[in-house]
């Protein structure tokens, strides 16, 4: 479908990652909630959540990646929107826990035509030095447009639990029909395709796979780069999936009969968008996102103290202590993600970002379905707070991984020189 009207690149990539966020955070604010209260999931039900989206996200990312590069990024991600909100669509309309993990895997496969796709996108259309600096950005406008979000979902929820979730689910559908009349690709030529007949497209599927799996061989940092973020993943599953559930349950919240939990989350939400906000300025004037060396260094301080804050989040017991050390565990994660994604698309190669990146997105959904459903089952045998406690242990190794990285040189890296942290 033509695009009807021409946005420039940039800030269409602006707008796409804001209005995401902000349905991201419309749904989000009751989802876990949902799970919680609607559907009474405890919690290794609430780990294996994860693992229903993670099983898709590993099963479809590459595939999807390749689609991305063989055929058309934009394609991919207009596909990607629409098919997360029927996701979450259908898992609001049937409030059973088979729907909910139904609904994880749709919006895990939706999921995977935009990962690698978006920022491929972006950096086809405007260079990668200049997208590097923009993915900073953009988690800035993201940030924003969460809060707005947020407070959204605060209203719905309060209304009825499961609205948000149903309005945020509309609202993607909504973002890829508008991607499919203002989006363009003209920065991207896709990848000559040979052959013909019933089995083509699964050839050239092939050879796109071998062309990034050699640009990673190429490449030792690369390697590294996906056992951190394997890693990252096994830490993450456990504790996006419980810290809620610990809150509710062992750490309570202020005694004040006014606010429903779903505004205090909320709440929480906002103030967390807003320190995201800093975190991330600071973190793109400080760090030169096209050296090695220097996003090297500033994401292995940024695991170091992510891990302490996990751990110490928890043994606490009051609500104000837990709620600034999770502002603090999410300020490290906003500024850990495009830092990571800076930092792989050095000098890759366009006929291959996309499933280079989709190739990332595999070793997090792997790091988490791997280690998710031991950390949920640990968390059913002893307690929720032993299980965030080996979450913190679990991101250990990437601190040695991100050493390691430092001293694997820049082969293949730009050579600008700059600030570093």
């Amino acid at each position: 479908m033509p695009a009807l009207r021409r946005i420039p690149p940039a800030a269409l990539y602006l707008l796409l990652n804001a209005a995401t966020a902000f349905t991201f955070a419309v749904m989000f604010t009751s989802t876990m909630l949902y799970y919680i209260t609607v559907i009474r999931l405890d919690p290794f039900q609430l780990v294996l959540v994860g693992t229903a989206l993670e099983v898709a996200i590993f099963l479809f990312e590459i595939p999807t990646g390749i689609v991305a590069d063989l055929y058309s990024r934009r394609l991919s991600i207009i596909i990607g929107k629409i098919v997360i909100g029927l996701g979450y669509v259908q898992m609001v309309l049937i409030p059973t826990a088979a729907a909910v993990y139904i609904g994880q895997i749709i919006w895990g496969f939706g999921y995977t035509f935009t990962s690698g796709a978006t920022d491929a996108w972006i950096a086809d259309e405007i260079g990668e030095e200049r997208a590097a600096g923009l993915y900073l950005r953009s988690s800035q406008f993201g940030a924003a447009a969460g809060i707005a979000g947020i407070v959204v979902g605060i209203i719905l929820g309060s209304l009825q639990l499961v609205l948000p979730i149903f309005v945020g689910a509309i609202l993607s559908i909504l973002l890829g029909i508008f991607l499919a009349l203002s989006m363009t690709e003209n920065g991207y030529t896709p990848k000559p395709r040979t052959g013909r007949g019933l089995f083509a497209p699964l050839t050239n599927m092939r050879g796109t796979l071998r062309d990034g799996v050699l640009a990673v061989r190429a490449r030792p940092v690369l390697i590294t780069i996906l056992l951190i973020t394997v890693v990252h993943g096994a830490f993450s599953e456990g504790f996006d999936r419980l810290w809620q559930k610990h809150i509710i349950d062992t750490v309570g919240f202020p005694e004040t009969p006014t606010l429903q939990p779903v505004a205090w989350f909320g709440l929480h939400a906002i103030a967390a968008s807003l320190i995201g906000i800093g975190a991330a300025e600071w973190t793109r004037r400080r760090v030169n996102t096209a050296h090695h060396r220097a996003v090297a260094r500033a994401l292995l301080i940024t695991s170091g103290f992510l891990s302490a804050a996990v751990i110490g989040f928890a043994f606490v017991g009051n609500w104000w202590a837990a709620a600034l050390i999770t502002l603090a565990i999410s300020a490290l994660r906003t500024v850990h993600d495009p830092l990571t994604t800076a930092w792989i698309n050095q000098s890759l190669d366009s006929n291959s970002r996309a499933t280079v990146l989709s190739m990332n997105g595999q070793a997090d959904a792997f790091g988490e379905m791997a280690v998710g459903p031991g950390v949920g089952a640990f968390a059913a045998r002893f307690s929720v707070r032993a299980a965030l406690v080996l979450a913190g242990f679990l991101l250990l190794p990437a601190l040695g991984l991100y050493g390691r990285s430092l001293q694997e040189g820049q082969e293949g890296q730009s050579q600008k020189t700059g600030n570093a942290l």
